[in-house]
């Protein structure tokens, strides 16, 4: 998958800004494009490729805001775009909570782009998904997904914003079923590198909670100890961060927080961290409004320390944007959180769970 890079992203979405008819405008471009192989009764049976663009753009007139969406980069469509989003704002309602569109600030340098792997072709995902096959016990079988993605970010701003950002993803997942007793596992991983994918592993695990899944009871009502494994801890996480790890949600008194900064929250070993360039997360070093991200520490040792910033919240809450300012159509407005890590500790998965099974 061949990048387009900085200057054909940039480029355009500059020369549009330039006579945009407007106090102010932005631009966030995101190109994805993504090969998926999938595969049923070990065997694969379908792959795609998709090539998306999607450009927002934003005029504000006054304090009056218009927002437009199309996806092409020709300098003709996205003056066209920054016009009628212009037409909007002039046609709408103040909006006194406006922040203004981000100045240039430094941004860090990311490692969240492999080349090797933006390179991956439909033979090297079906060795991945051959070695997966190859490596399910008999008397199973696997079915899934292995999916290569490339992505490019860039911003602008009529104010000389002009960041750029690539990245890559490789994806990995088996659902493995038993042929006799009906159980079935689940497995996944996931790196910017496609060599960083395991598929033995996947395979092993995903068979090993497929054998596990037998003989199935019901269980009277009551309070059971748990061991949540990896993906089900980051599932968890997910669904938190979207409710509860933003300003707004915060600040509208719909998060854990509101109300409870400084306060102990969880228990004591429970530290929570939001960090773009953790090389265990897949993220680029700015926002759609192309705010440099910051470290933000969201939970220390079971006490809230405070959430994710955009430049709206920001304002709002008399703090300083983090660059956690999110896709509208993807997520709520206010920041969101979407490089979660959690500090660990000694135990292990396997550890916790032989001491639930003797209490």
């Amino acid at each position: 998958m061949t990048l387009l890079g900085a200057d054909a992203l940039l480029g355009p979405i500059r020369e549009a800004l330039r006579g945009v008819q407007a106090d102010e405008a932005d631009a966030h471009m995101h190109r994805r494009r993504a090969a998926i192989s999938r595969y049923s009764h070990s065997s694969i049976h379908q792959n795609a490729v998709s090539d998306e663009t999607h450009v927002r753009v934003r005029a504000i007139v006054g304090k009056a805001v218009g927002v437009v969406t199309t996806n092409s980069l020709a300098v003709a469509d996205l003056r066209r775009a920054l016009a009628d989003a212009a037409a909007l704002a002039r046609a709408s309602r103040a909006d006194l909570a406006w922040p203004g569109v981000a100045e240039p600030a430094p941004i860090p340098s990311s490692a969240a782009f492999h080349e090797e792997t933006a390179r991956t072709d439909a033979l090297a995902q079906a060795r991945a998904i051959g070695a997966i096959c190859a490596a399910v016990p008999k008397g199973m079988r696997a079915a899934g997904t292995s999916q290569i993605e490339v992505t490019e970010d860039a911003v602008a701003t009529s104010r000389g914003v002009a960041a750029y950002a690539p990245a890559t993803m490789a994806y990995l997942r088996a659902l493995v079923q038993s042929e006799s007793h009906g159980g079935s596992g689940y497995a996944e991983d996931l790196s910017m590198r496609a060599d960083g994918l395991f598929p033995e592993r996947v395979a092993a695990r995903a068979a090993e909670k497929c054998a596990l899944d037998r003989d199935r009871r019901q269980l009277p009502a009551g309070d059971y100890e748990a061991v949540f494994e990896e993906l089900a801890v980051a599932e968890i996480l997910r669904i938190v961060s979207i409710t509860g790890l933003g300003a707004q949600s915060v600040q509208e008194g719909r998060s854990f927080m509101a109300g409870r900064i400084g306060e102990q929250v969880t228990g004591d070993a429970f530290t929570l961290l939001d960090d773009a360039l953790d090389a265990r997360t897949l993220g680029i070093p700015f926002d759609v409004e192309g705010t440099p991200k910051q470290k933000v520490l969201l939970v220390e040792k079971g006490v809230a320390r405070g959430p994710v910033y955009d430049r709206t919240s920001a304002k709002a809450m008399g703090a300083r944007s983090t660059g956690h300012a999110a896709d509208p159509s993807r997520y709520t407005p206010g920041g969101h959180a979407g490089n979660l890590t959690m500090a660990g500790g000694p135990a292990t998965r396997e550890g916790r769970s032989r001491t639930c099974a003797t209490r």
